[in-house]
């Protein structure tokens, strides 16, 4: 079976994490949410309203999410108030990604199409 996660968020940003969740057969898109009504853009999942229907989202049985606000400081509150709801987070990690074996992706976390890791610089 696969796990249903609401996208919180409707930006560039928004469409490339739902691209990658798409590649994961284990992941299935539940919709995603948008700051404004009035500014609710086209995209290939269900727009379920605005960031204030978390709730009845949970509800409704999808327990997973992902948060996809650019600044890093405001995503982090809002991931932990998300999970204060009762929301898991899941990763969105691309198969075109080179990721080592050994690394450590956390919830929450984004490694896009093309990622790579490079070699230190002293």
């Amino acid at each position: 079976m696969r796990l249903p996660v609401v996208v919180l968020g409707a930006s560039g940003h928004a469409k490339m994490i739902i691209e990658v969740q798409e590649e994961n057969s284990s992941v299935v898109i539940h919709g995603c949410t948008s700051p404004d009504s009035a500014k609710m853009p086209e995209f290939a999942c269900p727009l379920l309203g605005t960031d204030e229907i978390p709730p009845d989202i949970l509800g409704c049985g999808v327990k997973h999410a992902f948060e996809v606000i650019g600044d890093n400081r405001i995503r982090f509150q809002a991931m932990r108030a998300v999970m204060e709801l009762g929301f898991g987070l899941v990763r969105a990690v691309s198969r075109r990604a080179v990721v080592s074996l050994r690394a450590g992706i956390g919830r929450g976390a984004a490694i896009i199409p093309g990622a790579k890791e490079i070699d230190a610089i002293d």
